[in-house]
C-alpha cells in the first residue's frame, strides 16, 4: 500500500453516497438561472474543488522510487498508467474518466478448488467528490427511454450507489487523478465483490499489465485462514460505439439476457426490457452468402490441459462452425493451442478479459463450468472462460459420491422442497440417504443464500456467487456425467461389446477412447454453448426414440437429441433398435443451430420464430424442470422413456449378476462389491424418479397465439404413459426380486477402513440392507403420493375432455394400495421366522403406507381434497382385510406385523370419528346461520 503521503486516507468511507446523476458528465456544472444563491453555491464548489487540487502533493514526490509498468510494444497509451514498486502500486486515471464507464472483474486463480474459473463483476464509473473519487455503480434495474420528464423523475428516485471511496494521491503527468491501485483493489472493491477477509498489508503483486483497452493486476494474498490465495483483476473499458445492436430475448428461445424496467414505456407488456447475451459476430464482406467473420470468436485451450484430450476438446468446440454456417458465416469460431513446450500463446493470460480460455483443473470433482462476461448494458459478450474439471473422468474407476438424494430430488419444485422441509419423515431426499450425507442435507437446509437450492452450490460451494447474469443458473452437466461414467466402469470388459467396428484398442486413462473422447467433446460443446449466450434445453432429449438413435439412418449421421444444451446419458443398449448407435451428440443439434440464428442472423430474428412448433425445435429450460412437463428433466432419456427405463434396469440386473466374478477383479478388496452395488442402486433410484415424474404430467410448450402450427401451451399427458410409469415405479420399488440382492453379495459387501482422507465408505463393514432398500421404497411411495403430484393428477382430470381416457386421483390410490397389499387378498398362512409368509421389506413398505394413509385421512397433509376421503376409505377396507388375513396361522413376524397394521388402522379410524365427532355441532351451526 501507498504510504507516501500523510494527509491521505486510506481505505473506505463509513457511508455510501448516492447520487442522483449517471457518469460524471466533462462539464459538471450547467448555468443557473433564477436564485443567484445557486451561482455562488457553484462558485463556491468550483473553487473547493480547485483547491482541494492545488493542496495535493507533487507526483514526484508520491511516486518516488517508483518505476513506470509498459505493458505495450508498440508504446500505445495504456487505459491507466501504472507505476510499481515493490508491491506498491500507483494508477493514473485515463483522460476522459469523467465520462467513461469500467467493468472491474475479478478472478481467484490459485487457493482455490475451482482456481480459474470467473468470478464476480461489476459496472463502475469513477466520481470526483473534493480529494476524494467515490467508484460508483450505475442503477441499471430501473431506466427510461421515454420523454425528458420520465427520464429526469427516474434520475431523481432510481439513484445511483457508491461502492467505496478513495483519496486522490496526486495529479499525474497527464494531469489526471492518481489513486492506490493496490489498496483500492484488495481493500476496497475486493471487499465490494465479496471477496473479502484478505490480509492486504501482506499482499505480494505477482502481475501488473496495462493495455489500451483494459488493465490486469493479479496478487498472492493470505485470506483469514492463512492460505495463501492468487487474486486477478481486469479493468475493462466498457465497449463503446462498436456498432453493436442489442437484439431482444424471446422467451421461446434460450439465452441468457440482460434486463431492465423501463419506466418511460407506460405499457405494461412492453416495459421490461430484455436483451440476449451474444457476441458481436459480424460478416467481413456482408455482399458473401457465406463470409469469413470480421473478428472471429477465439477460444485458446490452456496449456495445463493433457495432451491426449486435446483434440476432443478443440472438435467439440468446433462443431458449433455448423450452427454459425446456417447464418452465413464461414469458421465463425477458431481454436489455438497454448503449449508450454513450444511457447504458442503462453504470452496470453487466461485472466486477460481480451482473451477466451479453457482450463482444465487437477481437482477430482466433477465440474464444467462455462461462463461468460457481457455488457450490462447492452447483452454484448466480451470474454468467456471454460473451466473443466478431471473428476468426471476419474468416475470410471470409483465414484464414492452418494448421488440418490439429488437423483430423487429431480423435479421437485419449490413449493414441494419446502413441504418436504416440513415433513422430513416424507423426504426422499433424506429417506434414500446415508446417515452421514443426511446430516448434510439437513445441515444445507440452513443456509441463507440464494444459491441454496442450486443441486451444483450444494456439490460444491466454491461456485457460490459465480452465477450472476438472469436466468444463470450453475450448469451440472458433468456431475451427472460423472454418475453414468460410473456406470459405465461397473461394466468393464462388457463394455466391449459397445464398441465400434474396426476399434483399435485405443485408451484415454484406461478408459476405450471411441467411448471417453465423444463424451469429452460433447461436454465442450455444451460449455460453449453456455459462452455463446445460450441456456440449457432439457426437453430436447425426448425428440427421438431408443429405436430411432440406434438405427443405420442415425448412427454417424443424425444426432440423437435436439440439443447439446441438455443432459445426456451415454445411450446404452441392449436389445433396442438394429446397431449400436453413437452413445452421444456427434454435432450441434437442430434446436442449437435454430437458436443460433436467432442470436446471430443478419435478417429479421422475428422471422427465425415461425419455427417455433417444429418438433426439433422443442425447448424448455432450468425454470421447467420444477413443473410438470415430465420431458423436462435432467438426464432423462428419449421419446419413449419407459422403453429406455426398462432397458437400462435390464443392463443393472445383468451387472449385478456379475459383480463378485468380474467386477472385483482378482487383488483387489471386497469393498468394490459395495461399490459396484451402490452404482446399480443409483441408476434404479434415477430410472424410478425418471417415472415417477410422468404421474400427473403435462406437455408444456412455449408457443404463443398465431404461431404456425400452434397449439395448446398445456396439455395433459395420455392416461397410458403415466399407467406405465406408475407399474415400472411400483415393480421396481415395491418388489423384493427388483433389488438383486443375495446373501452371497451380502457377505462381501465390506468397507475399507483407511484413517487418512481418501474417498471410500468408512461405515460399518456389514451392509445396512433394511434402511438402504426401504429408504428407496418409502421415497417411491413419496414420488407418487405428494401434495404437488396429486394436486397434478387430480387437476388433469378436469383438464381432460370427460369422454377421454385420464389417469385419476383414485385409480391411483387403488393401485398403490392394492400393489402393497397383495398379501392380504385372503388368510395369510405359513412361512416361518426364517422364510416369512410377508417378507421383511414388504413388512415394512406395509407399515409405511398404512402411517401414510392415516396421515393423510387426517387432512392435515396439505394434500388435495379427495386424498383424505380416499385414504379413509382405504384405511377402512384394510381393517377388514387385515380381519380375514389374521385367521390364519403365520409366522411370528408376519403375526406380529398383521397385529400391529391392525392396531394403527383402529387407532388412526378412532381418531377420525373423534375429530368427525368434535366437529359436527359447529357444521350443523354453520349450515343454520347459512340457511338463515
Amino acid at each position: 500500500m501507498v504510504r507516501k503521503c500523510d494527509r491521505c486516507k486510506s481505505g473506505t468511507s463509513g457511508s455510501a453516497v448516492p447520487s442522483d446523476e449517471g457518469p460524471a458528465k466533462s462539464a459538471p456544472f450547467l448555468p443557473f438561472s433564477g436564485d443567484p444563491s445557486m451561482h455562488r453555491i457553484v462558485a463556491l464548489a468550483l473553487a473547493a474543488a480547485s483547491l482541494a487540487t492545488a493542496d495535493l502533493p507533487k507526483f514526484d514526490q508520491v511516486s518516488n522510487g517508483f518505476k513506470e509498468v509498459v505493458s505495450t510494444a508498440d508504446g500505445s497509451r495504456p487505459l491507466y498508467r501504472i507505476w510499481k514498486k515493490d508491491n506498491d502500486l500507483l494508477a493514473e486515471l485515463p483522460r476522459g474518466w469523467e465520462r467513461q464507464q469500467h467493468i472491474i472483474a475479478a478472478t481467484q486463480n490459485r487457493g482455490t478448488i475451482f482456481a480459474g474459473l470467473q468470478g464476480p463483476e461489476v459496472l463502475v464509473y469513477w466520481k470526483r467528490n473534493g480529494d476524494r473519487l467515490m467508484v460508483m455503480t450505475p442503477e441499471l434495474d430501473t431506466r427510461s427511454n421515454g420523454e425528458q420528464e420520465s427520464k429526469d423523475s427516474v434520475r431523481r428516485i432510481f439513484t445511483d450507489t457508491m461502492l467505496f471511496d478513495i483519496p486522490i494521491l496526486a495529479m499525474g503527468p497527464s494531469g489526471q487523478p492518481v489513486v492506490d491501485l493496490d489498496s483500492l483493489l484488495l481493500r476496497s472493491a475486493a471487499g465490494g465483490l465479496g471477496l473479502g477477509g484478505l490480509n492486504a498489508g501482506l499482499a505480494e503483486v505477482v502481475t501488473a499489465k496495462t493495455f489500451p483497452q483494459n488493465t490486469v493486476v493479479s496478487f498472492d494474498v493470505p485470506n483469514r485462514s492463512g492460505q495463501i490465495v492468487g487474486l486477478y483483476f481486469s479493468i475493462v473499458d466498457l465497449p463503446r460505439n462498436s456498432g453493436y445492436k442489442p437484439r431482444e430475448a424471446d422467451n421461446r428461445i434460450g439465452y441468457f439476457m440482460t434486463s431492465y424496467r423501463d419506466l418511460g414505456d407506460y405499457n405494461q407488456k412492453t416495459k421490461w426490457k430484455r436483451y440476449i447475451h451474444r457476441w458481436n459476430l459480424q460478416k467481413r464482406d456482408p455482399s458473401l452468402k457465406m463470409s469469413p467473420p470480421k473478428e472471429p470468436i477465439i477460444y485458446y485451450i490452456e496449456h495445463t490441459v493433457p495432451v491426449r484430450y486435446r483434440r476432443w476438446l478443440r472438435q467439440g468446440v468446433l462443431y458449433w462452425n455448423n450452427a454459425f454456417a446456417e447464418v452465413g458465416i464461414d469458421n465463425a469460431i477458431e481454436v489455438y493451442f497454448q503449449d508450454k513446450q513450444t511457447g504458442a500463446h503462453m504470452d496470453k493470460d487466461p485472466e486477460d478479459v481480451r482473451y477466451s480460455f479453457i482450463r482444465w483443473l487437477n481437482n477430482d470433482v466433477s465440474t464444467a463450468i462455462g461462463p461468460s462476461r457481457a455488457n450490462p448494458l447492452t447483452g454484448e459478450i466480451f470474454d468467456a472462460d471454460i473451466v473443466l474439471t478431471d473428476g468426471w473422468i476419474r468416475a470410471y474407476w470409483g465414484w464414492y459420491y452418494e448421488d440418490s438424494p439429488d437423483i430423487v430430488a429431480e423435479g421437485m419444485s419449490p413449493d414441494l422442497r419446502a413441504w418436504y422441509d416440513a415433513n422430513p419423515h416424507w423426504d426422499p431426499r433424506l429417506l434414500v440417504a446415508s446417515p452421514a450425507r443426511r446430516a448434510e442435507l439437513i445441515a444445507a437446509r440452513t443456509s441463507v443464500t440464494a444459491d441454496a437450492a442450486e443441486p451444483a452450490i450444494a456439490h460444491n460451494p466454491d461456485l457460490y456467487g459465480t452465477c450472476t447474469s438472469a436466468g444463470c443458473t450453475e450448469c451440472m452437466a458433468a456431475q451427472g456425467l460423472a454418475s453414468h461414467m460410473a456406470f459405465a466402469g461397473l461394466m468393464g470388459e462388457d463394455l466391449a461389446m459397445f464398441a465400434p467396428e474396426g476399434d483399435d484398442g485405443a485408451q484415454l486413462d484406461g478408459i476405450p477412447e471411441w467411448f471417453v473422447g465423444p463424451l469429452f467433446a460433447e461436454l465442450v460443446c455444451h460449455e460453449v454453448g453456455h459462452t455463446l449466450g445460450l441456456r440449457h434445453n432439457f426437453k430436447a432429449s425426448s425428440l427421438y426414440t431408443h429405436e430411432q438413435m440406434n438405427s443405420e439412418e442415425f448412427k454417424g449421421k443424425k444426432t440423437i437429441a435436439g440439443s447439446v444444451m441438455d443432459y445426456l446419458p451415454p445411450n446404452f443398449r441392449v436389445d433396442t433398435g438394429e446397431v449400436q448407435g453413437d452413445f452421444t451428440m456427434i454435432d450441434v443439434g437442430p434446436y442449437d443451430k435454430w437458436a443460433i440464428r436467432y442470436g446471430y442472423t443478419f435478417g429479421d430474428p422475428t422471422e427465425v420464430l415461425t419455427e417455433v412448433n417444429v418438433p426439433e425445435h422443442a425447448y424448455l429450460t432450468d425454470d421447467d424442470t420444477v413443473g410438470p412437463d415430465p420431458f423436462a428433466r435432467r438426464y432423462d432419456f428419449t421419446a419413449d422413456p419407459h422403453d429406455y427405463a426398462m432397458e437400462i434396469m435390464q443392463i443393472v440386473g445383468m451387472k449385478r449378476e456379475k459383480i463378485l466374478s468380474d467386477f472385483v477383479k482378482d487383488g483387489e478388496s471386497w469393498s468394490r462389491s459395495r461399490t459396484g452395488y451402490l452404482k446399480t442402486l443409483s441408476m434404479q433410484s434415477r430410472m424410478i424418479s425418471m417415472m415417477a415424474n410422468w404421474l400427473g404430467g403435462s406437455d408444456v410448450s412455449r408457443n404463443q397465439k398465431g404461431d404456425p402450427d400452434g397449439r395448446a401451451p398445456v396439455m395433459p399427458v395420455e392416461a397410458d404413459p403415466q399407467r406405465e410409469a406408475l407399474a415400472f415405479v411400483m415393480a421396481n420399488a415395491f418388489e423384493d426380486e427388483a433389488f438383486g440382492m443375495t446373501t452371497e453379495l451380502l457377505h462381501h459387501m465390506t468397507t475399507d477402513q483407511w484413517s487418512d482422507n481418501s474417498e471410500g465408505d468408512r461405515s460399518d463393514p456389514t451392509f445396512p440392507i433394511h434402511s438402504r432398500i426401504s429408504g428407496i421404497q418409502r421415497s417411491a411411495l413419496s414420488q407418487i403420493m405428494n401434495p404437488v403430484t396429486l394436486r397434478r393428477i387430480y387437476d388433469n382430470e378436469i383438464a381432460t375432455p370427460s369422454d377421454t381416457d385420464q389417469i385419476t386421483l383414485a385409480e391411483v390410490m387403488d393401485e398403490v394400495v392394492g400393489n402393497v397389499f397383495r398379501e392380504l387378498d385372503g388368510q395369510v398362512n405359513g412361512g416361518s421366522s426364517r422364510e416369512p409368509a410377508i417378507s421383511n421389506w414388504r413388512r415394512g413398505l406395509q407399515a409405511e403406507l398404512v402411517s401414510r394413509l392415516a396421515e393423510l385421512s387426517s387432512g392435515k397433509s396439505g394434500m388435495p381434497g379427495p386424498t383424505r376421503t380416499l385414504s379413509t376409505m382405504h384405511l377402512k377396507r384394510l381393517k377388514g382385510r387385515l380381519a380375514r388375513a389374521m385367521k390364519g396361522k403365520a409366522d411370528p413376524y408376519t403375526e406380529a406385523h398383521l397385529d400391529d397394521l391392525h392396531m394403527a388402522v383402529d387407532r388412526a379410524l378412532n381418531r377420525i370419528e373423534t375429530v368427525a365427532g368434535a366437529t359436527q355441532p359447529a357444521a350443523v351451526l354453520g349450515r343454520f346461520f347459512s340457511a338463515s
